[in-house]
Protein backbone atom coordinates (compact mmCIF):
# COMPACT_ATOMS: atom_id res chain seq x y z
CA UNK A 1 0.00 0.00 0.00
CA UNK A 2 1.15 3.53 -0.72
CA UNK A 3 0.42 6.28 1.78
CA UNK A 4 1.30 9.98 2.05
CA UNK A 5 3.14 11.93 4.69
CA UNK A 6 0.75 14.15 6.59
CA UNK A 7 -2.16 11.69 6.45
CA UNK A 8 -2.98 9.24 9.23
CA UNK A 9 -4.73 5.94 8.58
CA UNK A 10 -6.68 3.37 10.57
CA UNK A 11 -6.26 -0.36 10.01
CA UNK A 12 -9.41 -2.09 11.23
CA UNK A 13 -10.51 -5.70 11.44
CA UNK A 14 -13.41 -7.60 13.00
CA UNK A 15 -11.00 -9.84 14.95
CA UNK A 16 -8.89 -8.84 17.98
CA UNK A 17 -5.32 -7.81 17.12
CA UNK A 18 -2.78 -9.73 19.20
CA UNK A 19 0.41 -7.90 18.12
CA UNK A 20 1.98 -5.80 15.38
CA UNK A 21 5.54 -5.44 14.13
CA UNK A 22 7.14 -2.74 11.98
CA UNK A 23 10.40 -3.43 10.10
CA UNK A 24 11.35 0.26 9.82
CA UNK A 25 9.91 2.30 12.71
CA UNK A 26 11.58 5.47 11.36
CA UNK A 27 9.21 5.38 8.36
CA UNK A 28 5.89 4.49 10.04
CA UNK A 29 4.65 4.22 13.59
CA UNK A 30 1.78 2.00 14.59
CA UNK A 31 -0.17 2.24 17.82
CA UNK A 32 -3.43 0.82 19.17
CA UNK A 33 -6.49 2.95 18.52
CA UNK A 34 -9.02 2.58 21.30
CA UNK A 35 -12.70 3.26 20.93
CA UNK A 36 -15.39 3.47 23.57
CA UNK A 37 -15.99 -0.28 23.10
CA UNK A 38 -12.28 -1.14 23.72
CA UNK A 39 -12.37 -3.98 21.17
CA UNK A 40 -8.61 -3.89 20.38
CA UNK A 41 -9.20 -4.34 16.66
CA UNK A 42 -7.98 -1.00 15.27
CA UNK A 43 -4.46 0.36 14.74
CA UNK A 44 -3.42 3.94 13.98
CA UNK A 45 -0.83 4.10 11.19
CA UNK A 46 1.21 7.32 11.15
CA UNK A 47 3.83 7.93 8.42
CA UNK A 48 6.87 9.80 9.79
CA UNK A 49 9.22 10.01 6.79
CA UNK A 50 9.50 8.87 3.18
CA UNK A 51 10.59 5.29 2.62
CA UNK A 52 9.47 1.68 2.77
CA UNK A 53 8.55 -0.57 5.66
CA UNK A 54 6.79 -3.83 6.32
CA UNK A 55 3.95 -4.02 8.80
CA UNK A 56 2.88 -7.36 10.23
CA UNK A 57 -0.43 -7.59 12.08
CA UNK A 58 -1.03 -10.76 14.13
CA UNK A 59 -4.53 -12.12 14.74
CA UNK A 60 -5.60 -15.35 16.49
CA UNK A 61 -5.55 -17.26 13.20
CA UNK A 62 -2.20 -15.95 11.88
CA UNK A 63 -0.57 -12.81 10.59
CA UNK A 64 -0.83 -10.57 7.56
CA UNK A 65 2.05 -8.53 6.20
CA UNK A 66 1.63 -5.19 4.45
CA UNK A 67 4.31 -3.60 2.28
CA UNK A 68 4.03 0.11 3.06
CA UNK A 69 5.53 2.85 0.88
CA UNK A 70 5.44 6.38 2.27
CA UNK A 71 5.38 9.11 -0.40
CA UNK A 72 5.90 12.85 0.10
CA UNK A 73 3.02 14.97 1.28
CA UNK A 74 0.80 15.71 -1.65
CA UNK A 75 -2.71 15.52 -2.93
CA UNK A 76 -5.04 13.64 -0.56
CA UNK A 77 -5.76 10.09 -1.65
CA UNK A 78 -8.92 9.57 -3.65
CA UNK A 79 -9.90 6.53 -1.59
CA UNK A 80 -11.60 6.61 1.78
CA UNK A 81 -11.47 2.85 2.48
CA UNK A 82 -9.44 0.00 0.96
CA UNK A 83 -9.99 -3.67 1.88
CA UNK A 84 -7.32 -6.39 2.00
CA UNK A 85 -8.44 -9.75 3.35
CA UNK A 86 -9.75 -9.29 6.90
CA UNK A 87 -8.46 -5.70 7.06
CA UNK A 88 -9.75 -2.28 6.07
CA UNK A 89 -7.43 0.68 5.55
CA UNK A 90 -9.31 3.89 6.35
CA UNK A 91 -8.06 7.41 5.73
CA UNK A 92 -8.45 9.24 9.04
CA UNK A 93 -10.27 12.56 8.82
CA UNK A 94 -11.37 11.95 5.26
CA UNK A 95 -13.49 14.81 3.99
CA UNK A 96 -17.12 13.87 3.36
CA UNK A 97 -18.35 13.31 -0.15
CA UNK A 98 -20.33 16.35 -1.24
CA UNK A 99 -22.96 14.09 -2.79
CA UNK A 100 -23.85 12.87 0.72
CA UNK A 101 -24.51 16.35 2.13
CA UNK A 102 -27.85 18.14 1.97
CA UNK A 103 -27.83 21.84 2.64
CA UNK A 104 -31.01 23.29 4.09
CA UNK A 105 -32.36 26.50 2.69
CA UNK A 106 -31.54 29.50 4.87
CA UNK A 107 -34.40 30.59 7.10
CA UNK A 108 -36.54 33.40 5.76
CA UNK A 109 -36.77 36.57 7.79
CA UNK A 110 -39.27 36.42 10.60
CA UNK A 111 -42.44 38.28 9.74
CA UNK A 112 -44.95 39.08 12.41
CA UNK A 113 -48.02 36.88 12.07
CA UNK A 114 -46.17 34.10 10.20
Amino acid sequence: MTINLGDDYLIATEKPIKANFVSNPETITVSPFFTIFNEKNILLLHPTKEGKSKLMVVLDDGGTTFEVTVKPKGKRPTFVTVTKGDFELILLDAPPSLEEIEIDAPPSKYKEGN
